[in-house]
């Protein structure tokens, strides 16, 4: 697979955390930051998704009524 180069400014204790893994897990530095940012957008894509979808159905007009929110939070045990 194609790979591409992507810089960032880091604080100076976190590349020393990044060496001291890299070191000890004998792993190259490219592989545990890639590994770490791979976990990151894996962990986090679930929101993105939900918020393009959330985005649709407003655009496509489909909301909840004052009375299916009301019920929603009843159900909770909040009076709204």
């Amino acid at each position: 697979m194609k790979k591409v180069l992507v810089g960032a400014r880091i604080e100076p204790e976190l590349k020393e955390s990044l060496d001291r893994l890299s070191k000890v897990t004998r792993r190259s530095l490219a592989h545990i930051v890639r590994e770490a940012l791979q976990n990151y957008v894996e962990r986090n894509a679930w929101q993105i998704e939900a918020i393009l979808e959330g985005v649709q159905e407003a655009e496509a007009g489909n909301f909840s009524s004052e009375e299916e929110v009301r019920e929603f939070f009843l159900k909770w045990g909040v009076d709204v």
